[in-house]
């Protein structure tokens, strides 16, 4: 896919979601995947935000992995989205479709069942 902003090459991938590249034998694409989760998810390479009253964060949501902790307390949470960009998420993935993870979503659970 291409970065939305700078139209540079860029990946699309996670350890949840991704289970192989294609076009590369299974040992490559393994191999290649294990070095590039070592990257992303290397302890210094995450910033954990420390909340305050009042705090926004912004971040590019096709550039940067995303996720929450565990939350302290009983507190009322509010969660703003806002979208902007001239092309939708399809449009920017143009070769990833929607039938696509319908499939890997079943594939997943018919394993889990088997």
């Amino acid at each position: 896919m291409a970065s939305s902003g700078v139209g540079e090459p860029g990946l699309m991938v996670n350890a949840n979601q991704t289970t192989r590249i294609v076009g590369l034998e299974d040992a490559e694409s393994r191999e290649l995947l294990e070095e590039l989760f070592s990257v992303m998810y290397a302890e210094d390479a995450v910033y954990e935000h420390s909340w305050r009253q009042g705090d926004v964060v912004v971040w590019h949501n096709l550039a940067v992995q995303h996720a929450r902790g565990g939350l302290e307390g009983n507190g009322r949470r509010t969660l703003r989205r806002v979208a902007l960009g001239e092309k939708g998420f399809w449009e920017q993935c143009p070769t990833l479709r929607y039938a696509d993870f319908k499939n890997q979503q079943n594939t997943a659970e018919d394993k889990a069942t088997a």
